[in-house]
């Protein structure tokens, strides 16, 4: 057990750090787009017409983003929100290293962390 747990921390410092850098993983833009910004908006802060109507939550708020931690994130985004029915899961059409960048990238979109995130590119990888 206790080296499971080794394994599950050194798999995720990567992303960690990648976050801390600034820089996101390369897919989290993708997924965002695709699964996201329908509710969420390309910005994070919900304003749009679906976001609105179903209370997303705002990203962009350094307020919501002090008051949750990624693996709470994580968890609505693999297994839907129980304060909000709208928010489903994406478990099951997402894989964890998917759900990971996209916890990695919503944590860039808090205007305390500025600035703007830059996309990782192999040249980056190389440093």
């Amino acid at each position: 057990m206790p080296a499971l747990l080794v394994l599950l921390v050194l798999a995720l410092f990567p992303l960690q750090a990648a976050a801390k850098d600034n820089v996101l993983p390369p897919n989290a833009p993708t997924s965002w787009r695709k699964q996201c910004t329908s509710c969420h908006a390309r910005n994070g802060s919900g304003q749009t017409s679906l976001g609105r109507m179903h209370r997303a939550q705002d990203f962009t708020s350094t307020a919501w983003q002090k008051s949750r931690t990624d693996a709470q994130i994580r968890k609505v985004i693999a297994e839907g929100s129980t304060k909000n029915r709208m928010m489903r899961g994406y478990g099951k059409a997402m894989s964890d290293a998917e759900i990971d960048e996209l916890v990695a990238f919503i944590r860039t979109l808090d205007p305390a962390k500025s600035p703007a995130p830059k996309a990782s590119t192999s040249a980056q990888k190389s440093k």
